[in-house]
């Protein structure tokens, strides 16, 4: 007679199969067992940074004809015990990590890394006695520096892989967020705001999301759906992207992100249009090449752009503007926004208009066309890319172009002084500073044209250089510390 075993495990259950063979009858008779009741217990095992899963099961035993006829053979209470290690190198944790949530290879290889050097250190630390010499207190000193340094980053790491504070700053023209990092350090990341909602192309970046299929290297821009509120799938979209990205890095189950929303919206409904449409979807189920991965988005806060920006500049910036009279400019895809302060930071107004780049590129390449009349391939498309492109502006061939935009960056700064002179009755007592995405493409032109005007008693007015190195990133270093100070207080 033969005897076949099969074992498995079906979710929680395990069913283990003994099937006997009867070659000369041709009979086949499976005894199935069938796990009933279990006991679990974990202790410490004997290897170094692993631990011994006891699983006590009650078993009850049938046999089974092939022929699909059941009988009861005998029923019998058994206690089968199973021993699995699991081993645990890279944990600092109380607790045993479910094995079918692992950690992600970047953080499982980074917290091989520490434990490494933390063990390297203890290895080459002096003995701790009461003789040591100022030389040998100072090193272990800085040695005690370094371990705590690298035991705080373990259990960041730890702590991402469970949830993550995001600032999100979703535009019309690019994506930025941020996040701290596990070496508490801020990072800023960036992307384009092509997306394609429920799209068959297959090139590039191609996700499912929650069952729909986004593309993110269509050339549709999500400035197609004119939204200056942000509340738009192709927006949601994005977020979910970015927050994609961050989970594939630290495995995060749970995010809190604060968004930003436009002073459209934010005049319209405090935001609650563009946090209503984030939150639909809290739970996102993405496939990415065959794999599944999910993490749940659990709050969304809102604040508005271009006002949110002065709570994420340096202390360097802070310095700087805080005892001026000055207008923060934020200069967008689809509309413009400013925020008018008094000295101390005091806000007393805060607006926006409609006409941001989208309608500033084709008048910029207009008016180069017709300054440079011996290039016709001049664009909108063209003009973008060259603004972008810094070593191309210093090109000799392109100085006529170069003058061109400056003059037409001269008359846009200027309308737009008249505008707050109109508004508020400045004077050249208030300093400009501009922030956004299409600020950072005309930076150099701005400060230019902002320096070159004069009010009314002849007095230029001032670009405010210090918050030059932020331009792109002003409103989502904003958001973060927004969202961590709005996410801690819960």
């Amino acid at each position: 007679m033969n005897k076949q075993f099969h074992c498995f495990k079906n979710k929680n259950k395990l069913k283990v199969y003994s099937q006997d063979v009867k070659e000369e009858s041709g009979l086949n008779k499976i005894k199935s067992i069938h796990c009933g009741k279990t006991q679990t217990s974990i202790h410490k095992g004997e290897e170094e940074n692993s631990f011994e899963l006891t699983v006590k099961t009650t078993v009850t035993m049938t046999e089974v004809d092939i022929q699909g006829e059941e009988t009861e053979f005998k029923k019998l209470e058994t206690l089968k015990n199973t021993t699995e290690k699991e081993e645990t190198k890279n944990m600092n944790t109380q607790q045993l990590n479910n094995t079918e949530e692992r950690y992600t290879e970047y953080v499982e290889k980074r917290l091989a890394e520490i434990n490494e050097e933390i063990s390297n250190i203890n290895k080459e630390m002096p003995l701790r006695s009461f003789d040591l010499s100022d030389v040998q207190k100072e090193e272990i000193e800085r040695t005690d520096r370094i371990k705590d340094a690298l035991n705080k980053e373990k259990t960041a790491l730890l702590k991402m892989a469970e949830e993550v504070i995001v600032g999100g700053d979703i535009g019309n023209g690019n994506v930025k967020w941020a996040f701290v990092n596990e070496k508490a350090m801020l990072k800023l990341e960036y992307m384009e705001s092509n997306v394609s909602v429920g799209s068959d192309t297959q090139v590039g970046e191609t996700l499912t999301i929650n069952g729909v299929k986004i593309n993110y290297n269509t050339t549709e821009s999500v400035l197609s759906q004119k939204s200056r509120l942000k509340d738009t799938d192709g927006h949601r979209a994005l977020l979910h992207n970015a927050l994609y990205k961050i989970h594939k890095q630290y495995g995060t189950k749970k995010f809190k992100v604060c968004m930003g929303t436009s002073l459209d919206s934010w005049n319209k409904d405090k935001g609650e249009s563009v946090k209503n449409k984030m939150e639909e979807a809290k739970e996102v189920n993405i496939k990415d090449n065959g794999r599944e991965f999910k993490f749940t988005i659990d709050e969304v806060r809102v604040q508005p752009e271009c006002v949110v920006a002065p709570f994420g500049m340096t202390e360097d910036a802070i310095s700087e503007i805080q005892e001026k009279d000055f207008i923060l400019v934020d200069i967008g895809n689809l509309n413009i926004s400013w925020s008018v302060y008094k000295k101390g930071l005091k806000r007393v107004d805060f607006k926006s208009n409609t006409g941001g780049m989208d309608k500033l590129l084709p008048l910029i390449a207009q008016h180069v066309s017709f300054v440079d009349i011996s290039d016709d391939g001049v664009d909108e498309a063209w003009i973008k890319r060259f603004l972008l492109d810094k070593e191309l502006q210093q090109k000799k061939i392109y100085k006529t172009k170069k003058k061109a935009i400056q003059q037409h960056v001269d008359v846009f700064v200027g309308d737009l002084i008249q505008m707050f002179v109109k508004l508020y009755k400045i004077d050249s007592n208030y300093e400009l500073a501009f922030i956004g995405g299409g600020s950072e493409a005309l930076r150099e032109y701005l400060k230019v044209a902002v320096n070159s005007i004069k009010d009314n008693y002849d007095e230029p007015y001032k670009y405010i250089d210090k918050v030059e190195g932020q331009t792109l990133y002003s409103n989502v270093r904003g958001l973060l510390a927004r969202a961590l100070k709005l996410f801690a207080t819960k």
